[in-house]
């Protein structure tokens, strides 16, 4: 996204009362916030990398790095501090991280801390630390996240739920004959998906932002977009009549599906279907 659209996204986001915006370091652009009036924002952010610090120096590393974003994007508490990776949390390091977060917490720097994920058994980790935001894939092909236990426990901790990769990397968006011939074992079911999405004469598009209206979990559904028009899409979506389908019939279980850093999509598009 080049700085000057990036000025009317933001512009957008204020006249719509759009408050929050999701970010990381590992995204590019980052440092464009910085340029930004973002002081009214929410901002929920990520933090990588730990496993490549030493104990020692994490609670003092994470503090330097809040401490550095506050000021650059002159704001005073960042509204949530997730964990991009949640492996560190199975390490020896574990008590330290969490530790370094409440810290944080404490010092009233951040507001809510938590973690994103990409594997049901992850959540786990709700159980044995106090997180207050969890982010996790949600999406028509994947609703491993409304699993009855998984609903259950979040709900029981007063989790907020922060669904993404609501359209499935634009997978969802897209028509099958121009997806790579990677996605041809999953042929039967994509096409199921097309089929339906002509029948009910819905775009794919109408399907996927319905299909998380529905979800009485989610708190916050995050969205990447490129343009101001994109966003209006969305907005002007999110605000239309809900309509109720049965979205079951479309759940998958393959983690070669449902998780994109899973992909091998190197080969060529598929134009013999």
């Amino acid at each position: 996204v080049k700085e000057k659209e990036l000025h009317k996204i933001i512009s957008y986001c204020k006249r719509n009362k759009i408050n929050y915006l999701d970010t990381a370091t590992a995204y590019k652009n980052y440092n464009l916030l910085s340029k930004l009036n973002i002081g009214k924002f929410k901002i929920i952010t990520k933090l990588k990398n730990l496993s490549k610090i030493k104990k020692n120096n994490i609670e003092e590393e994470t503090m330097n790095y809040i401490e550095s974003l506050l000021e650059s994007l002159k704001i005073k508490q960042i509204y949530g501090l997730l964990l991009h990776d949640v492996k560190p949390l199975y390490s020896k390091n574990a008590e330290i991280i969490i530790r370094s977060l409440e810290l944080l917490k404490n010092k009233k720097l951040v507001k809510k801390i938590g973690i994103s994920c990409y594997n049901l058994k992850d959540l786990n980790l709700v159980k044995k630390y106090k997180f207050d935001i969890v982010q996790f894939p949600l999406n028509i092909f994947d609703q491993r996240l409304l699993n009855k236990k998984t609903f259950s426990l979040l709900n029981k901790k007063k989790i907020e739920v922060h669904a993404r990769s609501i359209f499935l990397q634009g997978l969802l968006l897209k028509d099958f004959k121009k997806l790579p011939n990677y996605f041809d074992k999953w042929k039967n079911e994509i096409l199921k998906y097309e089929n339906f999405s002509k029948k009910a004469q819905k775009s794919k598009f109408e399907l996927c932002v319905n299909f998380i209206k529905q979800q009485k979990l989610i708190d916050m559904m995050i969205v990447g977009v490129e343009s101001q028009n994109q966003i209006d899409q969305i907005r002007k979506q999110l605000n239309k009549k809900n309509f109720n389908f049965n979205y079951n019939i479309f759940s998958q279980s393959d983690d070669k599906l449902l998780l994109p850093y899973l992909w091998k999509i190197n080969q060529k598009t598929n134009n013999n279907n």
